[in-house]
């Protein structure tokens, strides 16, 4: 999924229904080929970290891994 270029409300949106479908301590993973972080992590609630890069690539690839800190829950629809 291009994860840049959805709007904040998107990226919400898949990754909330992606954290859903896993258990409590399941993690999300996003390949990307931005040297950034390909969601705005701290506004969806979420804590990430880059697992690895590949300079090998053409264009370098990054994993980043995200979670759902257990004090944060996801935000009630409204």
């Amino acid at each position: 999924v291009p994860m840049t270029v959805l709007t904040l409300e998107q990226q919400r949106e898949l990754i909330d229904a992606s954290l859903a479908a896993l258990s409590p301590a399941g993690r999300f993973l996003q390949y990307t080929y931005s040297v950034f972080s390909p969601t705005r992590a701290r506004r969806l609630g979420l804590a990430g970290e880059r697992l690895g890069v590949t300079y090998h690539n053409f264009l370098p690839a990054s994993v980043w891994r995200y979670w759902r800190p257990a004090a944060v829950q996801p935000a009630a629809d409204q």
